[in-house]
């Protein structure tokens, strides 16, 4: 009876367990063994589930709870000891009810041991996932703590199960108005947001790292480096989450998806699209030789991570929203592979086009493709010229010379100058090719760029002969002192001089590549000065005493100052930005005919469904501006808010 021993008898056993969870029972076995007599006395009597169970579950909420308080004060930035005491926990509760347990004698019985597992996850860890999540998730993602972020998603999983779902044993706890238990529905949820905030924050940081005062402008080659380095952390972070994805959160589609949407809002965070140009340099830098010899072979070799860097840039490639810009990039970067001979591996080049063809298209890769069309041809036009030369001008013509032909519109576009004077033996070789060319292909028209020109240079110094490699600019410029190679240098340019001699209407190219032509000490500048600067008055001679250890000299160009802020990176962006503007301006007209009349809001919501290159609504609301004054559409008079669209 509830006066009688039954009272002082659950007291006992009540005390008993406290003391075999705090560790103050003495002889723990006996205790074990002396509670399992209580409770089977109680079973034995029918009291054990009215009189005994809801005393133990209540009282045991009450113990978790406080000491989940307690521990979840001292965190202190690791989740591990509470996610542990927690294991532990959840391991006695269980044990308690099986003959395998750890205590080596149950004493409670399993609907018992059930519901106290239960209690331990909604009294001891449920009220403290917050805490836990927002002082503890961070560490162990930084530290690549794997296995314990595998307990952290064990643990917070049976949290999901509602209230509803409680066994008849809390149900009676309730029914006495003593709560064992706060619903949590949304820990997993907590712990994938939280997951999801990590990769956003870590991934900005790369893209966007916070820069302290003064900071001097990186030159072009610095620029490209730093967004290799980037894109390589970005690549690092997202191999590290897919792997805590993978082997601590069981593959879960919910973790997939968060960690999707993290690297996509990172990867497009970049001010200016800056990401889509630094992917097209990584791509660069895995493409080229010198990148192939410090990995030890070709470009694509696959590594112990599993697959060459081109392959796993692709999953940074498919969350790129500015895919035009990326393509733009990229073509510049094959360009100059492709016509500098400067391909680490040709059959990775076009297997890498194809990867991208299958991402996006065979209308992405259309000018990718057809680079390599027009290298294959040029071999073949250049053997029919050689064929062509000898039999019209002779043995001594088919040789000396290598022409590429480029497709203008699948090349990207390069400066001209059209009024540069050829020396005599170059201009008759380009006669002689166009001569060729206009018979073979009537109808078409060469224009010859000259600034991608190579030239190679035989020249005399001391009695030495030099191969000089070098632009086709640094070669007209020295060729203006070819006849003062044998005398004391006297004969002197200035700079007004030397653009009339060659032709080379651009101040700031003569000048830069007179820099690179003092600098590598060919020439002498007249005064001598540490400025870079060419001044006027500044005259130049023929450096006839030149000397250099290798007969095989690569002369190196000096790159614009503006490159500092990557000028030719800014008109990349610009040509970028008008092909979007034709692609704004074709789509919406496209919508219009077909819908006749649209609301603003549906107008703009379709453009950027149909044209997902990180576009925003204000792009489409300037075009449609445009439009309209354009006459292509009016507004309605009706609704201001509607459009029509004018035949």
């Amino acid at each position: 009876a509830e006066g009688g021993v039954l009272p002082r008898v659950r007291g006992a056993a009540l005390d008993l367990l406290r003391g075999l969870r705090t560790g103050e029972a003495s002889g723990p076995l006996a205790v074990r063994a002396l509670l399992r007599d209580v409770v089977r006395m109680a079973a034995d009597l029918e009291l054990y589930e009215s009189h005994v169970m809801p005393h133990v579950l209540a009282s045991s909420g009450e113990f978790f709870a406080e000491e989940g308080r307690r521990l979840a004060a001292g965190l202190d930035g690791d989740a591990v000891p509470f996610l542990g005491h927690v294991q532990r926990r959840i391991d006695e509760c269980a044990g308690a009810s099986s003959p395998g347990g750890e205590q080596g004698v149950p004493y409670l019985d399993r609907a018992t041991g059930v519901a106290l597992v239960r209690i331990v996850q909604r009294r001891l860890l449920a009220p403290h996932v917050a805490t836990l999540l927002a002082a503890g998730l961070d560490p162990l993602l930084q530290a690549g703590r794997n296995d314990e972020l595998r307990r952290l998603w064990k643990l917070l999983l049976p949290l999901e199960a509602t209230a509803a779902n409680a066994t008849p044993a809390e149900a009676a706890v309730r029914a006495r108005g003593t709560s064992v238990a706060t619903a949590t529905p949304t820990a997993k949820a907590a712990l994938l947001e939280a997951f999801g905030a990590y990769v956003r924050r870590s991934a900005v940081q790369i893209v966007r790292p916070t820069v302290t005062g003064a900071a001097t402008p990186l030159t072009a080659a610095a620029d490209r480096r730093d967004g290799v380095a980037r894109i390589t952390e970005l690549l690092r972070l997202h191999e590290g989450m897919a792997a805590v994805v993978r082997d601590a959160f069981a593959d879960d589609p919910g973790a997939s998806a968060a960690l999707r949407s993290a690297v996509e809002h990172g990867v497009n965070s970049a001010q200016s699209n800056r990401a889509a140009e630094w992917l097209a340099a990584y791509a660069d830098h895995h493409l080229r030789p010198a990148t192939a010899r410090a990995r030890g072979g070709a470009a694509a070799r696959a590594d112990t991570r599993g697959g060459s860097p081109l392959d796993r840039s692709l999953v940074l490639f498919r969350h790129l929203q500015a895919k035009d810009t990326f393509a733009a990039f990229y073509r510049m970067d094959l360009a100059r592979r492709l016509l500098a001979d400067k391909s680490a591996d040709p059959d990775e080049e076009r297997a890498h086009v194809a990867r991208l063809k299958a991402e996006c298209g065979a209308a992405y890769t259309s000018k990718l493709e057809g680079m390599f069309k027009d290298k294959d041809l040029s071999g073949d036009v250049l053997g029919h010229y050689a064929t062509y030369a000898r039999e019209r001008y002779g043995e001594r013509a088919a040789g000396g010379v290598s022409v590429q032909i480029l497709t203008t519109g699948y090349w990207p576009a390069y400066p001209q100058m059209k009024g540069l004077r050829l020396p005599e033996r170059v201009d008759e070789h380009r006669g002689q090719f166009e001569n060729f060319y206009t018979e073979k292909y009537q109808g078409r028209r060469i224009a010859w760029q000259y600034s991608l020109c190579k030239v190679t240079l035989k020249a005399s110094f001391g009695g030495k002969t030099y191969q000089l490699l070098m632009s086709q600019y640094q070669a007209e410029v020295l060729m203006c002192f070819e006849d003062d190679s044998e005398d004391d240098g006297a004969t002197r340019f200035t700079l007004s001089q030397l653009a009339e001699a060659t032709g080379m209407d651009e101040r700031d190219e003569l000048e830069r590549t007179l820099q690179s032509l003092y600098a590598q000490q060919l020439l002498l500048r007249h005064p001598k000065s540490k400025k870079q600067e060419v001044a006027d008055t500044d005259c130049f001679s023929l450096n006839v005493h030149y000397k250099n250890n290798s007969s095989r000299v690569v002369v190196q160009t000096i790159h614009r100052k503006s490159q500092l802020v990557a000028a030719e990176s800014d008109r990349t962006h610009e040509a970028v930005h008008r092909d979007r503007q034709y692609q704004m301006d074709a789509c919406i007209v496209r919508v219009m005919k077909a819908r006749r009349t649209m609301p603003h809001k549906d107008l703009v919501a379709e453009v950027l469904r149909m044209l997902p290159v990180g576009l925003s609504g204000s792009d489409v609301k300037g075009r449609v501006e445009n439009l309209m004054e354009r006459e292509y559409m009016e507004r309605s008079e009706e609704d201001a808010g509607v459009y029509n669209y004018l035949a």
